[in-house]
């Protein structure tokens, strides 16, 4: 080697553990984000009580007490091509909380879409900070 080459430096990586790497990492952080969320639904919902007969008012959370609702959240996150995470219950009942029956006279008292707004933030911040993405991207 002589001086006017300069020197040289070859970085080689195996993509494949590369990609497996950042994908485990992924699918810890949707499955950080889906228990965290579910758990906050469940606080806020337990947080209320049905025993006095009351009904919650429209645009808070359900009383949910011990009941079915809060107990039957739950969160899947997708793994492949394109990762995700649901977060829902598998009652009936759970979406005419979300989103009410006009037919039937029941008004919306959501759940989820009450803690998505006061939580998204801080699921924003969970996961950019991990990702070492800034916190201005679209997540």
């Amino acid at each position: 080697m002589s001086a006017k080459d300069g020197v040289k430096v070859s970085i080689k990586w195996n993509e494949a553990s590369v990609r497996r790497a950042i994908d485990k990492h992924l699918d810890n952080l949707l499955k950080l984000a889906g228990e965290y969320f579910r758990t906050t639904i469940v606080m806020k919902t337990r947080a209320r009580s049905n025993r006095d007969g009351k009904h919650s008012n429209v645009g808070e959370h359900t009383f949910a007490g011990e009941a079915r609702l809060s107990k039957s959240y739950f969160y899947v996150v997708k793994k492949g091509r394109h990762k995700y995470v649901t977060i829902g219950t598998p009652l009936k009942y759970g979406l005419y909380h979300e989103i009410g029956a006009p037919k039937a006279g029941l008004k919306p008292r959501p759940n989820l879409q009450l803690v998505w707004k006061s939580e998204r933030a801080k699921l924003k911040t969970i996961l950019t900070k991990s990702l070492g993405v800034a916190s201005n991207s679209n997540i």
